[in-house]
């Protein structure tokens, strides 16, 4: 349904939505056999929505609709739960406000949500009701614009309206989100921390989440009131070591305590470096690491896609984190975006040594500083992930001529899987650039794509990969002789 007008294609005239209504009862759906209802830039036409309704309509869509007929809408929505099972619901841009929003919730049946570009302030409450769905598959929120308060604890304080205690949610019961697949998130560090410690699915396998810069709440959320087990000899030295870098999985283990009923709610392992900021800043990357922690934790057997966003731009990644990350044994897909990172070939040789890297794309950021990976360590990568099939990253420097005839001394040239190569580099290496794609080759002998970056040598790669293609070409030619 859309009020836009496509040239030469004929138009049905008003008075055949009166007719047609005249056809339909309560009994005689007019659309018996509907699926799916897209609602997309309508205006006038909203009008004729009731001719819709139907109980085989199991997928709604809606985007950029006026305001003054939001009333219609929610009409309709009202009606919908009597008539149909609705399994798919997709709030485009433009959609209904955050009042109507709890009316969505009402489909018990619900498997696939998606909320876009959320506006204005919402609390905790929206949450509840979301993590209540119990078929819920499949989770998008877009809240990069809204103002989110997030349940603060312990349950002893008030709640946000500031007049009683609050009594236990749902996020903190362990029954949220029970059959969660994929999350895509993007908004506030409070609103994605309280959905990743409250998701009680064990099925995981898609997760993509943007941390956005927000103002936090003075009180601290639920999941980061937490007291250590181990003595206190063991915390980190000054709030300056507390950041978002979680330490080894050797740390010692913590439990979040609850007041509720004098019980402790135990959770997973995390730092207990990240327990000790105090300042707003240092409070936010606590918190982040909490996220980072909870992350890990929660992919621990099924995840197999992981996208990792930012636009704060004082976030780092460490070393720890990465290879912790990329130690599930699930994990497919890793892609990094936004953070400061120093990519370190070392802990992909650590993982190899154990379960075999299952990689298949790897992507870290290319950035303004000279950060990356020396071109000798690509014979890690490529050692420690045979799968790999796409890799971007950041050559930290060009490597000498006699580092690069040293290395490809050490090893026989191997037939790895990899097909595209996106880098990049600070310095040029325009004398080297025969010898660096000597080395790819010896690497990626099935090399098919060398994506380039502006600014960061781009026509130096794209003669690498020249170079590749005529040693890729050489050996069909042996091969036929």
């Amino acid at each position: 349904m859309s009020d836009k007008v496509i040239t030469n294609e004929p138009q049905i005239a008003p008075e055949t939505y009166l007719r047609l209504a005249l056809l339909q009862s309560s009994t005689n759906a007019l659309f018996p056999s509907l699926k799916r209802l897209k609602i997309i830039d309508a205006n006038l036409s909203l009008s004729q929505l009731f001719l819709f309704l139907t109980p085989s309509l199991t997928a709604l869509e809606i985007a950029s609709l006026p305001n003054m007929h939001q009333d219609t809408v929610a009409s309709f929505l009202d009606a919908l739960p009597k008539q149909a099972q609705l399994t798919d619901i997709r709030l485009g841009s433009g959609s209904l406000n955050l009042d109507y929003v709890h009316m969505f919730l009402n489909f018990e049946h619900l498997r696939h949500l998606e909320i876009m570009d959320i506006i204005g302030a919402f609390d905790y409450h929206l949450l509840e009701r979301i993590g209540s769905l119990e078929r819920l598959e499949v989770l998008r929120l877009d809240a990069k614009m809204a103002t989110y308060s997030c349940l603060v604890g312990p349950l002893s304080v008030t709640d946000i309206s500031g007049d009683r205690p609050r009594e236990a949610s749902v996020l903190e019961n362990d029954n949220a989100f029970p059959r969660l697949r994929k999350l895509i998130l993007a908004g506030s560090i409070d609103l994605i921390g309280d959905i990743l410690h409250s998701i009680s699915s064990n099925k995981v396998e898609d997760v993509s989440l943007k941390l956005v810069a927000s103002q936090s709440l003075p009180r601290e959320p639920w999941w980061a009131v937490v007291r250590l087990e181990q003595p206190q000899d063991n915390m980190a030295s000054s709030p300056a070591e507390a950041s978002v870098f979680p330490p080894p999985t050797s740390c010692g283990s913590m439990s979040i305590k609850s007041d509720l009923a004098g019980t402790t709610k135990k959770k997973k392992k995390s730092s207990s470096q990240s327990l000790l900021a105090t300042s707003t800043t240092d409070s936010q990357k606590r918190r982040i690491s909490l996220i980072l922690e909870q992350l890990i934790e929660l992919g621990c057997a099924s995840l197999k896609s992981l996208i990792l966003d930012t636009d704060i731009s004082s976030l780092s990644l460490c070393t720890s984190t990465f290879q912790r990350l990329i130690a599930r044994p699930s994990l497919e897909h890793l892609e990094v975006i936004g953070w400061s990172f120093a990519f370190d070939a070392a802990p992909l040789s650590n993982v190899s040594m154990g379960t075999p890297c299952s990689l298949g794309t790897l992507i870290v950021p290319i950035s303004d500083l000279d950060l990356g990976i020396p071109l000798p360590a690509l014979r890690i990568v490529a050692e420690s992930c045979p799968n790999l099939k796409h890799l971007q990253c950041q050559i930290k420097s060009p490597a000498t001529l006699h580092d690069l005839v040293g290395e490809l001394s050490k090893f026989t040239p191997i037939s790895h899987k990899l097909e595209t190569l996106s880098v990049g580099n600070i310095s040029s290496f325009s004398s080297q650039q025969l010898l660096v794609a000597r080395y790819l080759y010896a690497l990626f002998p099935n090399l098919k794509t060398i994506e380039t970056h502006i600014g960061r040598n781009a026509e130096q790669w794209t003669y690498v990969h020249e170079l590749i293609k005529m040693c890729q070409s050489a050996r069909v030619a042996d091969l036929s002789r």
